[in-house]
């Protein structure tokens, strides 16, 4: 029988060293056509970076062809990771990029036929796959391609849906109106991406904004609310009033910011009603419109508030209601809490603020 110290000088030792070999071959190759390969990807990016400048500035659109036949002459253009790095390029240059430079990249997306590229990527079984090329699409406002994107609209991939939706509204230059009638959950990120778009996009108001301010869907609702805020259109202030009813603070957070945007002046007795049984958020809210459209009866309140409450009102709110109470009528505030020295603390930190 043979010892362990046979078995380990005739066959263990053996093997460790033809191990230790292959593995040391595997990693110098490895090494080798890491090298080799960064040595390619560092000459296409010089190649690219160099194309990009010529052609964006120098060369017409209908001219572009020529352009690029030579130029994919001079790399190997069918290699995906080549089409990536095209596409990585065309990306950061539309995000920097305006005007004819802006249509420029376009149409080279074009004539690269890198819309295929885009396409392969959204039909990819994996989602974060499918978000990059929906990104592509977004990026390059690409209204072409929204059929590509329409589909995940209704994902129940949370991640895969928020994309589209703010995709599309990216690529889209006709009307909006279908929102109406959207039913899936809208993250506050994407509210606030709405918000941005509406601003660059300028989308008209939807003609059936009725419908938004109608919607059992929370977030339609805001996004509807700020639209017309957008628009500073007055057309809508009975229904806006009448979401004051509303069941989610949220929305009559929403509503009480467009009464003050819009300056609805038949709102005060309704806000100094809800005030007292909102939370601070919308208090703050509310004290904020008052200070826009309030009267005398605000004044009043306030005063009323102030006597009654005092020890027990939030720091924040008393702030804000005295800035208010300011706005309205700086008189009355001297008159009614002259001997109040908390209110003088706050008017003398109002004035210091003013002044900074």
């Amino acid at each position: 029988m043979e010892t362990f110290e046979t078995i380990l000088s005739n066959y263990l030792i053996p093997a460790f060293m033809v191990l230790f070999v292959v593995i040391s071959i595997i990693i110098i190759l490895n090494r080798f056509y890491y090298e080799e390969r960064k040595l390619i990807k560092d000459n296409i990016d010089f190649v690219v970076n160099d194309f990009f400048a010529r052609v964006l500035f120098h060369t017409k659109i209908d001219e572009l062809d020529d352009e690029i036949k030579k130029f994919k002459k001079e790399i190997p253009y069918r290699k995906t990771w080549v089409k990536r790095v095209l596409m990585e390029k065309i990306i950061t240059l539309k995000k920097n990029l305006k005007g004819k430079s802006s249509e420029s990249l376009i149409a080279i997306y074009e004539k690269f036929g890198l819309l295929k590229y885009t396409k392969s990527l959204i039909s990819d079984s994996r989602w974060h796959i499918k978000c990059k090329g929906i990104y592509q699409l977004q990026i390059l406002e690409y209204e072409k391609g929204q059929d590509l994107i329409k589909p995940y609209l209704n994902s129940s991939n949370e991640i895969l849906r928020s994309n589209a939706f703010i995709a599309y509204l990216s690529t889209t230059s006709k009307s909006i109106d279908f929102l109406g009638d959207y039913k899936q959950s809208i993250s506050l990120i994407d509210e606030l991406k709405f918000v941005d778009l509406l601003s660059m996009k300028k989308f008209p108001l939807p003609k059936n904004i009725d419908k938004w301010l109608a919607s059992s869907n929370v977030a339609i609702v805001r996004i509807g609310l700020k639209f017309i805020v957008y628009h500073n259109n007055t057309e809508y202030n009975k229904l806006i009033t009448g979401l004051l009813k509303s069941e989610n603070r949220s929305i009559r957070h929403e509503v009480i910011k467009a009464i003050e945007s819009l300056q609805i002046v038949n709102t005060e007795d309704i806000l100094l009603h809800l005030f007292p049984n909102e939370d601070k958020l919308n208090k703050i809210a509310i004290i904020s419109a008052l200070s826009k459209i309030g009267e005398t009866n605000t004044l009043k309140y306030f005063e009323k508030y102030f006597k009654e409450n005092q020890d027990s009102i939030d720091t924040d709110i008393k702030i804000k209601t005295v800035e208010c109470i300011q706005k309205i009528d700086a008189g009355f505030l001297e008159n009614s809490f002259k001997d109040n020295l908390e209110i003088e603390r706050i008017k003398n930190h109002l004035a210091n603020k003013t002044l900074a």
